[in-house]
């Protein structure tokens, strides 16, 4: 009960942040899924992206801190090209907040991040995707600019 609540948070969350930064040149969509694992790891990835995940690589381990840059560049100014020196605070309030929902949801401590690279849905769109491990439980972060 307790994890389909912390799953709809996430869910609201992210919803409400596509609202916060909507902008009238694209269309953003924020997407967060549980997984059913199959036989494996990478067949349970390339089933949900149709056989389209072109690469998958570890971001990290018991942290979310691989996901600080990529939120504050969804979260903040994805319309806008990210200037580490002019940005110089990662950790604004949507990123914290999220962070501390993920948190709610997933053991750090069994944690496994991975960065998963797609083929692009259609030309003049951009995507990240992360693949977010507990044990047995996979979820899918997906951010989309068109």
């Amino acid at each position: 009960m307790q994890r389909e609540k912390s799953l709809r948070a996430i869910q609201s969350f992210l919803r409400q942040m596509e609202a916060d930064n909507e902008a009238d040149e694209c269309k953003l969509f924020f997407r967060f899924h549980e997984l059913q694992l199959r036989e494996t790891f990478e067949e349970t990835i390339q089933s949900y992206y149709q056989g389209n995940a072109k690469k998958i690589a570890l971001c990290g381990r018991k942290s979310f801190t691989s996901l600080t840059e990529p939120l504050y560049y969804w979260f903040c100014r994805p319309t806008e090209a990210f200037n580490p020196q002019k940005d110089s605070s990662f950790f604004h309030q949507p990123i914290i907040q999220f962070i501390t929902l993920l948190e709610r949801l997933i053991d750090k401590e069994e944690l496994f991040l991975y960065g998963v690279d797609v083929v692009q849905p259609f030309y003049g769109s951009f995507t990240e995707h992360y693949v977010l491990v507990e044990g047995e439980r996979m979820y899918v972060l997906h951010f989309t600019i068109v």
